[in-house]
């Protein structure tokens, strides 16, 4: 099943690619190896170097490849988790308006696909989501956006099942944006409240990898 937008903004629309981003500078990518434990075992924590775990517990799998993973990955279905796992980045990124961005989870491996929830947030409202509730391993799993006006956002990811410590092994983030622009720095976001985003053009897209 292909992955569904669920709320970008107001006034947005969504198209279905099967095809990758043009988008060339990269601005941020996380492969978890700055929260390996060592060893080979797994070790369930709320603290992450890049991420703050709002909601749930995640598994910290300590030397990847032993998990089907490249590097450093995470289990979001967490060993004695309470909640479904939400994950948000500790740093804002300043997206510009009418330049587009692309934005890639990949999940090589996982005991159980869990659907689950990525895209953007300013901290009150999901400037864009996506839910991917069929997927297979490995997949990479994300969206192209351009925002109508200048956002300040984070980026998140949301565990859409109950907890029952089986689900997907998260490996890497990524979020590109157009050659010229630059990598943000933590912006603070604005008091008070909402982005008000007009005329969005958000495209999701669900790129299967190769073995």
């Amino acid at each position: 099943m292909k992955p569904i937008l669920t709320r970008a903004a107001a006034a947005a629309t969504a198209i279905l690619l099967a095809t990758g981003a043009n988008a060339a500078t990269l601005l941020f990518e996380d492969t978890f190896a700055a929260d390996d434990k060592g060893g080979s075992s797994y070790t369930p924590t709320t603290s992450l170097t890049n991420w703050d775990v709002l909601a749930g517990n995640v598994d910290i799998l300590n030397g990847g490849p032993g998990w089907g993973c490249t590097d450093t990955c995470l289990d979001l279905d967490g060993t004695g988790s309470n909640a479904p796992a939400y994950l948000r980045t500790k740093s804002t990124f300043s997206l510009l308006a009418g330049k587009e961005y692309s934005l890639t989870f990949d999940f090589p491996a996982g005991t159980q696909n869990d659907a689950l929830r990525i895209g953007f947030t300013d901290g009150t409202t999901n400037i864009l989501a996506l839910d991917f509730d069929s997927y297979s391993f490995p997949d990479s799993l994300g969206a192209l956006f351009t925002p109508g006006a200048n956002a300040d956002v984070y980026i998140f990811v949301e565990l859409l099942a109950r907890p029952n410590n089986l689900g997907p092994y998260l490996d890497k983030v990524t979020l590109t944006g157009p050659d010229g622009t630059t990598e943000p720095g933590v912006v603070p976001l604005p008091a008070g409240g909402l982005l008000l985003l007009t005329g969005l053009a958000a495209l999701g897209l669900r790129r299967r990898r190769t073995a």
